[in-house]
């Protein structure tokens, strides 16, 4: 997930910001900060033990963690900062940011709380054109297709950022399944 300032710096210059449409991928809230004109938000929201499961087989794969760590390794370490990041990254709020080096554990600042769950509800209301859970994204991209005179056919079963799966969902035990719930209470909710 990259900040805002992040993409800014890569794909905004003086002859280009005032062209630019549409930006895509994994980002924050709060782009809209930088831009010289309205700009609105749609964004999915993944139920979070699948989106640990994903995060756990990305960060197995790309060699973050040994290879023969377990999911329950994974949670201990938190190395994506995982604890209801999609209220986090919504609220874009310095305060819930993590702290951490690739050798320790990753320490929020703060936990997220009811308040930072109604801004994270209050942006969506405020500056989002459009949410919903992954769980329906071929139904919600023939809406926005109908909505926006998207090519459907180019967007319909488009899977990007796909890791190898380590773990499938269907093979998390129950135990570790409450686990995740526990520390996503947020996340949980907003999905």
């Amino acid at each position: 997930v990259y900040e805002p300032e992040h993409v800014a710096s890569k794909y905004f210059c003086a002859e280009n910001k005032e062209n630019i449409e549409f930006i895509s991928g994994h980002m924050r809230y709060g782009l809209h900060k930088l831009l010289d004109k309205p700009a609105s938000y749609i964004t999915f929201v993944r139920e979070p033990v699948a989106r640990i499961v994903s995060a756990y087989n990305y960060v197995l794969s790309i060699g973050f963690l040994p290879a023969d760590s377990t999911i329950d390794d994974f949670l201990d370490y938190d190395f994506l900062g995982n604890s209801d990041a999609m209220v986090r990254q919504l609220v874009h709020d310095a305060a819930l940011d993590a702290n951490s080096s690739p050798t320790t554990r990753r320490e929020h600042a703060r936990s997220v709380t009811q308040g930072d769950f109604d801004a994270a509800l209050a942006a969506i209301d405020e500056r989002f054109v459009f949410a919903a859970p992954t769980s329906r994204y071929d139904e919600a991209v023939l809406y926005l297709a109908r909505r926006y005179g998207w090519p459907a056919e180019q967007l319909l079963d488009v899977r990007s950022n796909v890791s190898p799966k380590a773990l499938e969902l269907k093979d998390v035990p129950q135990s570790v399944r409450e686990r995740i719930l526990e520390v996503n209470q947020w996340d949980a909710r907003l999905y």
